[in-house]
């Protein structure tokens, strides 16, 4: 507490009301957590669960959904492979004609001579 009292004014004055406001919202949050705590059922007397119920034909519907997704990319990964897998061919084929056009060219250039 020491070190607080070394403090510009204006700087405990920063540092208080961050504190307020922080208890502030603290205060409120628990408050409006109060306010919209569940209410007792009156046949059963526990607590109402609010929200979505999940379907458990929609659940295996995601589930699926999801196992096809993985099938599809592991297919599309494969096809990526194989479409690299040729364009490395392309360029090798590309460079070899490359060479063979320049090979093609001295030979002409010498004959002409």
């Amino acid at each position: 507490m020491d070190t607080l009292s070394e403090l510009p004014p204006f700087a405990l004055v920063v540092f208080g009301a961050t504190l307020a406001v922080i208890f502030a919202v603290r205060h409120l949050s628990i408050l409006q957590g109060q306010k919209s705590a569940p209410t007792a059922d009156k046949e059963g007397g526990g607590g109402r669960i609010l929200g979505a119920v999940i379907n458990s034909k929609k659940a295996d519907e995601l589930i699926a959904a999801v196992g096809r997704l993985g099938t599809r990319l592991a297919e599309n990964t494969r096809a990526l492979d194989a479409n690299t897998t040729a364009v490395s061919s392309a360029e090798r084929e590309i460079d070899e004609a490359r060479t063979d056009i320049r090979e093609l060219n001295r030979e002409i250039a010498k004959s002409g001579k």
